[in-house]
């Protein structure tokens, strides 16, 4: 054997053990660095599977899918690599176990999975941690309910896995072995060539995913190897690749879930805001906080209460976040103020909420606050708005009791004026018995008077359009209030004696005059001086002043005093209705109103009225020398009330008339049906039982042609739809006289 032979047979042996060495030495570090990275990575994908595993377990059980649950749990132990796994619900019960014997049974299920296979269980929960070399153990918190924060927190479970990893470890060995043989065996083979070529091979593909893991390790999750092929390395780069893949995709689903969540978060109405628990600064604040506020949330991240608020209300705010965070428990605040930047001062419902970690320790305030402001408002507004309805029915009350006390009183005074004017008649002219009678009428006439005023007061006489001296009406009405209100202050009257007369409602515009009146005297509680004015206009048209020298009023109450309720009298004090109901009496008789005042200074209202030309004999007087129809008449005489039945039988009978008295609409009736057929009917419009409105249609159908004089001292739309109804039918208001009684006998 030549030297030059051996030199070639030596130094490739020479090269070939060389390379045999340093490819078992790499071989060697590189089997442990590969087993490293194997169970590393076969760790962190087990974590991450576990982790999936746990989240859709806990999904499924939100939704309360419990048989769904059980079977993704039973398909995740069907892993080969899974020894033990175990579900252990919120009151520490097996839920799911790989065991059956070890469910229904919390303690010794729990013990039994600890002695059999974990012993102990980690005390850090949510990682897998080694045992031995082929052991990994976990225990993961798992949430097994609905809600958030610290009702989902009340609902948490465990899931304790336990994987077997020495038949990984096996194989990846032994596939690192076949890997080794196979090089050496090349290399014994191949010689120099074959190890450069397999070491270009494999560097370039190590280089490949190291320099894979440098982009991931720089934030570049989307970088893959692109290993293909069926040796170990190209099987690593595309376990790796998958891995990543898996993550990616985790990552797109949390991403996902986030932006949803964030998304309910941030168009709710109400407003939700996080303070971290250290040092109470804002960490998120959604839309509806931005909105009321009236700052961009980027102002206020990073920043406490005191930064944006008052004082007082900053420490308001942290005394109470403060208390949540010390309790750990929810605190609900029915009423908090908060000054905002462009809307002013807000009235908030607040709830806070401690959030919790693992341990148990605040680590953020979570806020939700709803905007109550407009609500309360509407709530007071409301609640005034019921007092003042309650007020105007209270006042309807008043005016139907007036009403009902008027009605008796006009019989009353009706019996005294119908006795006193028959036997008044029947006295020599001049003598004392005539002089009485003659005064018992006149007083019975101003009571009648008071009793029309009380009506008209109460609003009790609808419309009644009739020829009016506004003159007239104003000396009533200060009549009516000179002993009482008008007692305070200083009354100046200019009436013009040729004041041209109106149509209209005299109790409507007593009531409107009555109104102006008595806010005149209102406003000058220290005295001053009220005055009442009437002339006529070059237009045609009257005009009535009601002037004062109270407190006047500013702009501002005066753009508003024609508005219903508005009032600036305190509680009790007034209704607000008063002027509102004296402009819609002044436009229902097409009139027109004005008002002018300053504070100070007084107010002046003006009322004008169309005037009319007075129609003659608008009285109804009768003719002088007048005496009533000149036969005498059969009259019957319907009412309820026994005084006005007496004295009214015996006015007729002074006249010569004959009577037939009836107390109610039944009664007269069967008069008719038994044969009487009077001249007249007088019938009564309020009676119990059968009622003027009830009896005037059945009585004329029994007597067509007779003439009735409907009684009446409340002349209101039913007394006028009765007379537009029916022929021959005339009102008579109560109390009358025997000059009533003629003129209407007369008219006759």
């Amino acid at each position: 054997m030549s030297a030059s032979f051996r030199l070639r047979l030596i130094v490739p042996l020479l090269l070939g053990g060389m390379a045999v060495a340093s490819s078992l030495l790499f071989m060697s570090l590189y089997l442990r660095q590969e087993m490293a990275l194997v169970r590393t990575q076969t760790a962190e994908s087990l974590e991450v599977q576990t982790f999936v595993l746990r989240n859709s377990l806990s999904d499924l059980a939100a939704r309360g899918d419990w048989e769904l649950a059980e079977r993704r749990f039973m398909e995740a132990a069907l892993d080969p690599r899974v020894e033990a796994m175990v579900l252990v619900d919120p009151e520490d019960k097996v839920r799911f176990s790989t065991e059956r014997q070890w469910i229904g049974s919390p303690a010794e299920a729990l013990e039994g999975f600890r002695d059999a296979k974990v012993s102990p269980a980690p005390t850090d929960p949510g990682r897998l941690h080694p045992v031995a070399d082929t052991r990994l153990i976990g225990a993961f918190p798992i949430d097994l309910g609905v809600g958030s924060g610290s009702l989902r927190a009340q609902h948490r479970g465990r899931l304790f896995v336990a994987y077997d990893l020495s038949l990984t470890f096996a194989q990846a060995r032994h596939q690192m072995r076949i890997q080794a043989a196979w090089i050496v065996g090349l290399w014994l083979l191949a010689a120099v060539l074959l190890f450069l070529l397999l070491d270009a091979l494999i560097t370039r593909k190590v280089d490949r995913l190291l320099h894979t893991m440098g982009l991931i390790e720089g934030g570049d999750l989307k970088a893959r190897s692109g290993l293909e092929g069926g040796d170990e390395l190209s099987r690593l780069g595309g376990a790796f690749d998958q891995l990543l893949d898996q993550i990616a995709a985790n990552q797109t689903e949390l991403r996902e879930s986030r932006e949803f969540l964030d998304a309910i978060l941030e168009n709710l109405p109400i407003i939700l805001f996080v303070k971290d628990a250290r040092d109470l600064r804002y960490v998120r604040l959604n839309k509806a906080g931005e909105e009321l506020l009236g700052r961009p949330r980027e102002e206020m991240i990073g920043k406490s209460d005191s930064d944006f608020f008052p004082p007082d209300q900053a420490a308001f705010f942290g005394a109470k976040d403060r208390a949540v965070l010390a309790e750990k428990r929810l605190l609900d605040i029915p009423l908090e103020r908060i000054q905002t930047r462009s809307r002013g001062e807000r009235l908030l419902h607040t709830r806070k909420i401690p959030l919790l970690d693992a341990q148990g320790t605040p680590r953020y305030l979570l806020g939700i606050a709803e905007d109550i402001t407009d609500r309360r408002r509407a709530e007071s507004e409301r609640a005034r708005l019921q007092a003042q309805l309650q007020q105007t029915q209270k006042m309807e009350s008043l005016g139907s009791l007036a009403g009902g006390v008027a009605h008796d009183m006009n019989n009353v005074l009706g019996a005294i004026l119908g006795l006193a004017s028959a036997h008044g008649e029947h006295q020599p002219p001049g003598s004392p018995t005539r002089r009485a009678f003659e005064t018992i009428i006149k007083a019975a006439e101003r009571g009648g008077k008071m009793v029309k005023s009380l009506l008209s007061f109460a609003r009790q006489n609808p419309a009644e359009e009739q020829e009016l001296d506004m003159n007239t009406i104003l000396r009533e009405e200060t009549s009516l209030l000179e002993r009482t209100t008008l007692a305070k202050v200083r009354l100046e009257m200019t009436l013009d004696p040729a004041l041209r007369p109106i149509r209209g409602d005299a109790s409507a515009l007593s009531h409107a005059l009555m109104n102006l009146c008595v806010n005149a005297v209102d406003a000058m509680p220290d005295r001053g001086t009220l005055t009442l004015r009437t002339r006529n206009l070059d237009s045609g048209w009257i005009e009535i002043e009601v002037g004062d020298t109270g407190c006047g009023m500013p702009e501002d109450v005066l753009k508003k005093a024609l508005d219903p309720f508005f009032t600036t009298k305190p509680a009790g004090k007034g209704t607000g209705l008063g002027l509102s109901m004296v402009y819609s009496t002044v436009n229902a008789h097409h009139g027109q109103m004005e008002i002018q005042s300053e504070p100070g200074l007084g107010t002046r209202v003006s009322l004008r009225f169309p005037a009319a030309e007075p129609s003659r004999n608008e009285t109804g007087a009768l003719p002088e020398g007048g005496t009533g129809p000149s036969q005498a008449l059969s009259v019957l005489l319907v009412d309820d009330d026994d005084l006005v039945r007496a004295s009214t039988q015996a006015l007729l009978e002074s006249l010569g008339h004959a009577a037939l008295a009836a107390p109610s609409g039944e009664a007269a009736l069967a008069e008719l049906e038994s044969g009487a057929r009077p001249d007249l009917v007088i019938l009564d419009m309020n009676m119990p039982g059968l009622s003027g409105a009830g009896t005037l249609p059945r009585l004329r159908a029994l007597r067509p042609e007779v003439p009735i004089l409907l009684a009446t001292g409340q002349v209101d739309q039913a007394a006028l739809a009765l007379i537009e109804a029916y022929p021959r039918v005339t009102l008579l208001a109560k109390p009358f006289d025997r000059n009533d009684l003629l003129r209407h006998l007369h008219d006759l």
